[in-house]
């Protein structure tokens, strides 16, 4: 880790135990999938690197993976998350060009989000990352690779992922590769 360029560090809500509990709402979460303290991975990463200095200019994009579930269970409660719309995906795949309002936007929206229907795990979060890696380097990042919870058979009605590509052009772009940006 000490000798990457960046890093995706993907979160799992159904593991977060404030996230979880608002998941709770929308689906039954089975009692296999183990909930913990949110900062057990961020933690457990930043516990390989045996050099912190080494990690400061680089880009970390926390990711929440399965952002549907988090959302339908915010929506099921009678909230929501203004501006983080499923309908809507990466603008890089419509335009050829990343956004980094949107980036910006969607870091500051999932975070005010996490601060306020999940007890301030926005700011922890981000305070332990910015300790590390430096403010400007850290991004929050809201995914879904399937889009849906799958049926009860497991299958799946319809395929529509959410936003996957942008934590890895961000990070790519940190790194100093380029793209076209609007």
């Amino acid at each position: 880790l000490e000798e990457s360029s960046g890093i995706i560090l993907l979160l799992d809500p159904y593991t977060i135990d404030p996230m979880r509990k608002t998941i709770e709402n929308a689906v039954e979460v089975s009692d296999n999938v183990a909930s913990s303290d949110e900062h057990h991975v961020l933690q457990r990463l930043l516990d390989y690197v045996s050099d912190a200095s080494k990690l400061k200019g680089k880009p970390l994009a926390l990711t929440f993976s399965k952002i549907d579930a988090f959302i339908n269970g915010l929506e099921a409660s009678g909230q929501s998350i203004p501006g983080i719309d499923l309908e809507s995906n990466s603008t890089f795949l419509k335009t050829g060009k990343f956004s980094l309002a949107h980036v910006d936007a969607i870091d500051s929206t999932l975070l005010g989000a996490l601060n306020e229907y999940c007890d301030g795990l926005g700011l922890r979060l981000r305070t332990t990352a910015e300790s590390a890696f430096q403010e400007q380097n850290v991004k929050m990042f809201a995914v879904s690779s399937l889009g849906c919870n799958p049926n009860a058979d497991y299958t799946l009605d319809v395929v529509k992922p959410y936003r996957v590509l942008d934590p890895l052009i961000w990070v790519l772009y940190k790194m100093g590769f380029e793209f076209p940006v609007e």
